[in-house]
């Protein structure tokens, strides 16, 4: 029973009922236990027999007769409560955020403002790098303020990405693609209202390419091969990056509670900080032609935090030493 949601009568039953999703949804018959009413210190159980619409469409399905169904609760009820949970805007305080970034990643060393006050537009955190993370992170500040639409049963509306450097992208020219790559991926979403999860790889694109395979990747239909991709430096090579999970050090720093007047409320959905990680063309072509848990079998063999090297070599090309000990083609 969802006592605050239900409405008791004067004679130990109920106006309106309310139950708990969770707790009904593998039962498909039950009575209900009331305990919370006035009528004296012992539990009344319904009289009545509730069951759940898996119940009900056995009975028509087999022509059995002599059952009376009244429809006395809907999950869409409940799904409405999150809606009013989880409004589609919803702008986290800064000090909760700097303490949440800081806690994982490591000391705050700058902030970015937004280039306007759209709510589709979000600035930059960056973080130094630490013992424990021995990289520059960037985090993004500002998409999570919208609800971006989310698959049924999932609660990762709310999103902000993060990158990883091994110099300072704001201090080094080579590095700047980072801030401009996190922006693309997240403007992309917020204005379209996309979602952004896990694993998904998002190719550079021209715009109509990159839509087709956003679309393509949602459906679950073949992507268009070849991806005609753009490096998104001529030092880098990487063309594409793929939404992963945080750094093993950094797992806590994935999901992000909202707070009230810090603390949480139930039912209230977290931020969701994603990961991503710079992919190369034929890396890309891989995933899409044979599946994630494929190319991350065969990235894998040097290690996680090797990933997040942004002077790796291709996985999928000739490795050949060429100045300083670096991989070239």
């Amino acid at each position: 029973m969802n006592y605050s949601e239900s409405i008791p009568d004067d004679f130990g039953g109920f106006d309106k009922l309310s139950f708990i999703e969770d707790k009904v949804k593998r039962q498909p018959i039950f009575r209900i236990k009331y305990t919370e009413h006035s009528l004296g210190d012992f539990p009344i159980i319904s009289p009545e027999i509730y069951v759940s619409d898996a119940f009900r469409e056995v009975v028509f399905e087999n022509g059995l007769t002599g059952f009376t169904f009244y429809e006395v609760w809907s999950s869409q009820e409940a799904e409405a409560s999150v809606e009013e949970l989880n409004p589609f805007v919803r702008e986290s305080l800064d000090e909760d955020v700097e303490a949440h970034l800081q806690a994982y990643y490591g000391p705050i060393i700058r902030r970015v403002e937004a280039e306007s006050a759209e709510l589709t537009e979000a600035g930059f955190y960056e973080m130094a790098p630490t013992e424990s993370v021995p990289f520059y992170t960037v985090a993004t500040h500002g998409y999570s303020t919208l609800r971006l639409p989310a698959p049924p049963g999932l609660d990762s509306a709310y999103v902000e990405l993060v990158m990883h450097a091994d110099q300072d992208p704001f201090e080094d020219e080579k590095y700047s693609w980072i801030p401009q790559v996190m922006h693309q991926v997240g403007s992309f979403a917020v204005n379209n209202m996309n979602w952004i999860g896990q694993w998904m790889v998002f190719p550079n694109q021209e715009l109509d390419r990159y839509v087709d395979t956003y679309e393509r990747t949602l459906t679950g239909e073949k992507v268009k091969l070849p991806l005609q991709v753009q490096p998104y430096s001529p030092e880098s090579g990487f063309c594409g990056v793929m939404v992963v999970p945080p750094l093993p050090q950094c797992q806590e720093a994935f999901m992000m509670p909202y707070l009230e007047n810090g603390k949480e409320t139930h039912g209230e959905w977290p931020v969701y900080f994603h990961t991503l990680l710079p992919l190369y063309e034929e890396e890309m072509e891989y995933y899409f032609q044979h599946g994630q848990e494929a190319l991350l079998e065969k990235m894998m063999e040097n290690g996680i935090e090797h990933l997040f090297n942004l002077h790796r070599p291709n996985t999928f090309k000739e490795k050949r030493k060429g100045f300083f000990g670096r991989f070239n083609k």
